[in-house]
């Protein structure tokens, strides 16, 4: 990842030509596994979504940040769709939404989603798939003198007309009042409402880090025995620095997928094992300030790593006591496990 690396292609038919599925899919199921701790991929992926009674009943949805070039490898999205129909879901009860109504007919990455994902599966706009903007409870969030219990969200989401949510989002750099980036936290700002804060300028209503985690503990995406939101990706084959989600040409090869179930730990850990480590971005305080708002010690912070996965021998990470997996602390109890997995594979880009 230097000076030399060779442009981003920001066209999405080139970009996902340049993808291996098959190294992707590899990666994928020994993230299962480390997660699952099972060293049956197949096992593994029923004991992350665990699908209660008919799987044939159960919808899904699937969340894509479809914001700038730098967007989910479809390699991905079709991975979690041909994991959730081997799990018994029918393709017709699955979507794929993003932000904006995006992944319209006229779409460009929309267009090749729906060629790559299983047939019969729904990739389309948001408020035709999920019923459009309805008010759900979150807890407090402030911005200057403005606290929001209130907000809007999509109706499918925040009535659990759904019954299944995947966040799939990318590493990309992102504003400073963000923590530097936009991962899976921010990635539900295309399922809640962005500017929750009433009236007035962008900058006074728009949202703020204290938001971001509100909507994150949110009833609608972690409320009841069974969280809504099982999985928590993050897609990082290419990673971008600038603080600009939507800037063309700025991602780099990363060749890494990160992969856990509670998406604001899941951020922190690839801000702080890729982002900061690797890419040599600056350390998102915010991310490790939230997990303290949180209810987390700064002890269990400091000692929070991703899970390393071989892809080669995925098996070896299965037994891995490195994330705790103590969940006394948290707010939420149905958050049941705190681990989170990488896998760093060249061969996912050809």
């Amino acid at each position: 990842m230097d000076a030399s690396t060779p442009q981003f292609p920001s066209d999405p038919q080139t970009q996902n030509g340049l993808v291996s599925a098959a190294a992707v899919d590899a990666v994928m199921d020994g993230l299962a596994m480390a997660l699952a701790r099972l060293d049956s991929a197949s096992l593994a992926w029923q004991a992350l979504f665990n699908i209660p009674g008919d799987p044939g009943a159960l919808r899904a949805a699937i969340k894509v940040n479809e914001v700038g070039p730098n967007k989910p490898r479809v390699a991905i999205v079709a991975k979690v769709c041909r994991v959730l129909i081997d799990c018994g879901v029918q393709p017709e009860n699955i979507c794929v939404y993003a932000g904006n109504d995006a992944l319209g007919e006229s779409d460009p990455y929309g267009g090749v989603l729906r060629n790559t994902v299983p047939a019969g599966v729904v990739v389309g706009e948001r408020t035709a798939l999920l019923g459009g903007f309805v008010f759900t409870n979150i807890p407090p969030a402030s911005k200057d003198a403005t606290t929001v219990t209130s907000v809007r969200c999509q109706q499918a989401i925040a009535e659990r007309q759904i019954d299944l949510l995947v966040n799939i989002a990318v590493n990309k750099g992102h504003w400073d009042e963000f923590g530097g980036c936009t991962l899976t936290m921010k990635n539900h700002f295309g399922t809640f409402d962005p500017q929750p804060y009433g009236g007035g300028s962008f900058a006074q209503t728009h949202a703020n880090f204290d938001y971001l985690l509100a909507i994150n503990q949110s009833e609608a995406l972690i409320g009841g025995e069974t969280p809504l939101q099982r999985l928590c990706i993050v897609d990082s084959i290419w990673a971008g620095r600038e603080p600009n989600p939507g800037a063309p040409g700025d991602a780099i090869p990363s060749n890494r997928i990160v992969m856990g179930t509670f998406s604001p730990v899941v951020d922190f850990l690839t801000m702080k094992s890729i982002r900061y480590e690797i890419m040599g971005c600056p350390f998102g305080n915010l991310f490790e300030e939230g997990l303290w708002q949180l209810g987390f010690p700064q002890t269990t912070t400091a000692a929070l790593v991703c899970i390393d996965v071989d892809a080669d021998e995925p098996q070896k990470a299965v037994t891995s006591e490195d994330v705790t997996s103590d969940t006394s602390h948290l707010i939420h109890p149905a958050v049941s496990d705190l681990r989170v997995a990488q896998c760093h594979d060249e061969r996912m880009v050809l």
